[in-house]
């Protein structure tokens, strides 16, 4: 048996690019500028689709379901509601949607 020691040392290991690269990502990183801010952080209110809304808010069970999320549809011009082209709101009590239906309204979305 050879006496010598395998053990790794700092010198056995050769040059350590991994090392220099991570200091290389971290330089260029504070060096970029940073992202402009907002002149606000409130963005501006936008408008309600009303009906559907309204529909929302009398369709739904209980009112814990509610939340800022999914208690309003905001109005649009571009985008058709599926009270437009299926005649009655998502999740309408006792209405269920043949396939054919709600790929119409999701062409109508496209």
């Amino acid at each position: 048996m050879s006496s010598r020691s395998t053990a790794f040392t700092a010198k056995s290991l050769g040059p350590r690019p991994f090392g220099a690269a991570v200091i290389l990502c971290f330089a260029i990183a504070l060096s970029a500028p940073a992202a402009p801010q907002a002149a606000s952080a409130t963005p501006a209110p936008q408008a309600l689709h009303k009906d559907y809304t309204a529909k929302i808010l009398e369709l739904t069970t209980e009112k814990f379901f509610l939340t800022e999320l999914v208690d309003h549809l905001p109005a649009s011009d571009t985008v058709p509601t599926p009270l437009k082209v299926l005649g009655h709101i998502s999740g309408a009590p006792d209405i269920l949607d043949h396939s054919a239906d709600i790929y119409k309204y999701f062409r109508a979305l496209a």
